[in-house]
């Protein structure tokens, strides 16, 4: 940004006279802001207003613009600019590209192609009227980088006035054993010096959920007026999937009342097909107005994404193999998750000189495959009794609700890790970048899945595997016993969920919300069989029967609970 003396500040301003209104509106500057500007010096006031949101770089173009229409003020008075000396920020250290995880603050400097949607959820928040804010997307799509490396780090930039001061702090609402206040506990202790953590605990489970706003003020004091408490609540489906029902409703009173607070505001990123469990949420379902929907990034967003982190890195890409890879891509909604990975394995597999080439970018099967090919590899290189686990190490690591949708969710290490080829295995993907282990709130570690995108793209993948499944295509035209194909086994060790044999599933055909076990209604039938090709194997070919059919191509699963485990989900 240009630096100006204060002689071409004076020049300015005396020159700008009444004109300052049109670069209030250009600038956007809130009513709020220009109600509390000094009469008779409104150009100061707006010069300093830029200036103190690192704004005044943009001055000069604005003044060219025809709706400004004084560009007189640049040639007379701002240029030519003060001399000033352009310092080149040192090159990243370390992968430009996080891979499945997700952008931190940290990373501002490589997080590239959501400008335009950064400054729509700054607009957004400053508005004194949404108090919540819940950022909605895909799975993949980048909610929780935007608020973490878009947000965050123009807040502390003073993006809003006064932002620079707030405090802020960020939790998930799973929590242990489904219990969202000892996570929130951690968060806030560091905070209130002096106060037990008992104490803070106490406060927060308190009636009518006032708690939180009364230790929001107690951490705001000694700050200016205009601070203000920002909590960033991650993955905010955990309140569906992980919270204890009967804890459910006395988290969404806290944080409704909560958000009643001038001085606390809150974002959550949520996963968008989770939507209609908060309508179901008495006051939940009103703090959703103010809702952001995110929408994956477009082929420009896309190839900013690429080349940005990469120059800043100083890394280059071989001609053509940007273009490539926005092809392969594609603007699906979980492709930003597959884009990630796989420039990742670009940065390990980069050339001395630092150049990202086609030859390794075909070595590990490109963007639709870069998942799936580490996590076997991965797979491949342990021991047979590692290997052995992988069942046993996902099962905790998924939730599937009563859609079939899987959602991550963490573990505690040390209910996971009960032998040494456990530990081998949680290592090994750990390593990979596929799993992830850090501490949880009471400072024991916990485990949890990178990133959904695993879940959908191994062990089996988009692409169909005739070693997978008993299909038509496998010639045999008979069933098999369970465990013929463990490689087409899920994240959770369940196998023959395709072919084999269709199975029955206690939802009605046309009305799938009916699970009553009485009724001469048709049923619904998954999965299909060894006698059908591979488009009816398919997770979403969904067929329907007589409830008194009968053939050899047809079979149910049995699921057994343990009478003396229960996990409380």
């Amino acid at each position: 940004m240009p630096t100006y003396d204060g002689k071409t500040k004076l020049a300015f301003c005396k020159r700008l006279s009444r004109d300052w209104q049109d670069l209030a509106d250009y600038f956007d500057i809130p009513i709020s802001d220009r109600a509390a500007f000094q009469s008779g010096n409104e150009a100061r006031e707006v010069w300093e207003w830029l200036e103190r949101r690192i704004r005044l770089g943009e001055l000069a173009a604005v003044l060219c613009d025809p709706y400004v229409n004084r560009k007189d003020l640049v040639d007379q008075v701002l240029e030519p600019p003060p001399v000033s000396i352009p310092t080149k920020p040192p090159l990243w250290t370390g992968s430009p590209f996080p891979g499945l995880r997700r952008f931190n603050p940290e990373d501002e400097p490589i997080f590239c192609g959501r400008h335009r949607e950064t400054h729509e959820l700054i607009r957004k928040l400053a508005d004194p009227r949404n108090r919540f804010i819940a950022v909605l997307g895909a799975s993949g799509s980048g909610k929780s980088s935007l608020v973490a490396a878009g947000l965050i780090p123009q807040l502390q930039a003073n993006a809003i006035a006064g932002s620079q001061d707030w405090p802020w702090l960020e939790f998930t609402p799973g929590g242990a054993e489904g219990d969202p206040y000892p996570i929130l506990t951690a968060r806030l202790e560091p905070w209130l010096k002096g106060c037990r953590s008992s104490e803070i605990i106490k406060r927060l489970r308190a009636e009518q959920g006032y708690g939180l706003i009364e230790l929001a003020e107690q951490i705001l004091t000694g700050h200016p007026a205009q601070a203000g408490l920002l909590l960033f609540v991650d993955q905010f489906e955990e309140l569906f999937t992980l919270t204890r029902d009967a804890l459910r409703q006395p988290f969404v009173q806290l944080l409704t009342t909560t958000a009643r607070s001038s001085r606390v505001r809150v974002v959550v990123a949520m996963r968008a097909d989770f939507f209609h469990r908060c309508l179901d949420c008495p006051g939940l379902d009103r703090l959703l107005s103010a809702s952001y929907f995110l929408g994956p990034p477009g082929p420009g967003a896309l190839y900013e994404m690429m080349t940005g982190p990469a120059a800043r890195a100083g890394l280059e890409f071989e001609e053509g193999l940007v273009e490539r890879i926005l092809k392969d891509t594609g603007t699906g909604s979980g492709a930003l998750a597959l884009l990630a990975f796989a420039l990742h394995e670009l940065y390990e597999s980069r050339t001395e000189d630092g150049r990202l080439t086609h030859s390794a970018y075909e070595r590990f099967g490109g963007v639709q495959h870069a998942i799936s090919q580490r996590a076997e590899d991965t797979f491949q290189r342990l021991d047979g009794a590692a290997q052995a686990d992988l069942a046993q190490v996902f099962r905790e690591l998924v939730q599937v609700d009563e859609r079939g949708v899987a959602t991550r969710r963490r573990a505690s290490l040390s209910t996971i890790a009960v032998s040494s080829a456990v530990h081998e295995l949680i290592d090994r993907f750990v390593d990979a970048r596929l799993l992830v282990r850090e501490p949880g709130e009471d400072g024991r570690p916990v485990l949890e899945v990178a990133h959904e995108a695993l879940f959908r793209t191994w062990p089996w993948g988009p692409e169909w595997d005739g070693r997978c499944a008993n299909t038509y295509e496998s010639e045999l035209n008979r069933t098999t016993a369970v465990g013929m194909y463990p490689q087409g086994a899920s994240p959770v060790g369940i196998l023959d969920m395709s072919g084999n044999v269709w199975e029955w599933c206690l939802n009605e055909y046309d009305q799938s919300r009916n699970i009553a076990p009485a009724g001469d209604a048709r049923r619904v039938v998954r999965g299909g069989a060894g006698a059908n090709n591979q488009t009816l194997a398919r997770a979403a070919s969904r067929f329907d029967l007589a409830p008194d059919s009968r053939n050899g191509g047809l079979g149910f699963r049995l699921v057994c609970a343990s009478p003396i485990r229960d996990t409380g989900h």
